[in-house]
């Protein structure tokens, strides 16, 4: 540990201040866009009462059929079987009806993220946000460096 700190330390003596400020501000704005993204994300898992209005939605179907027509949910209809997605913010329910509209089958899923792929997320994202930060502000560097080349070179000045 005391090995990668002198490392550290060595590295940042041979940076000039502008490069310490630019790495700075990019790691700050990694860090906090994969704070964020984490925070969005969703990694509680679906409980039974997120499920029950979508089968709620499923059974009253099977009953009026009339009722896919005016659902929300991603209907495929084909001569053996009609297939309903219905989806909330937290879990999507896929329920399969029979000719005669009586289910057949349902299937569960959780919109949720497991931790471990959260974290994963949020890291990835961080860096490449950080990345794209660092190359925002180089190319406004170089914008300004071109602008006041041509300001020189408009009013005579000679480079340095």
């Amino acid at each position: 540990m005391k090995r990668l700190g002198e490392k550290f330390v060595t590295c940042l003596n041979r940076k000039t201040t502008m490069e310490i400020v630019i790495y700075s501000i990019c790691i700050l704005v990694g860090i906090a866009a994969g704070i964020l993204e984490f925070v969005a994300l969703d990694k509680t898992p679906a409980t039974s009462a997120d499920y029950e209005p979508l089968e709620a939605q499923a059974y009253a179907i099977s009953q009026n059929p009339n009722l896919l027509f005016k659902t929300e949910g991603k209907a495929e209809i084909t001569n053996v079987e009609t297939t309903l997605t219905l989806k909330n913010s937290e879990c999507t329910l896929i329920t399969k009806y029979n000719s005669d509209f009586q289910v057949v089958e349902t299937t569960k899923k959780d919109n949720s993220y497991p931790i471990i792929v959260a974290i994963i997320i949020s890291i990835v994202f961080g860096a490449c946000f950080g990345f794209a930060a660092f190359l925002a502000i180089v190319l406004l560097l170089l914008i300004w460096a071109v602008i006041l080349t041509i300001h020189d070179l408009i009013h005579g000045r000679p480079n340095k």
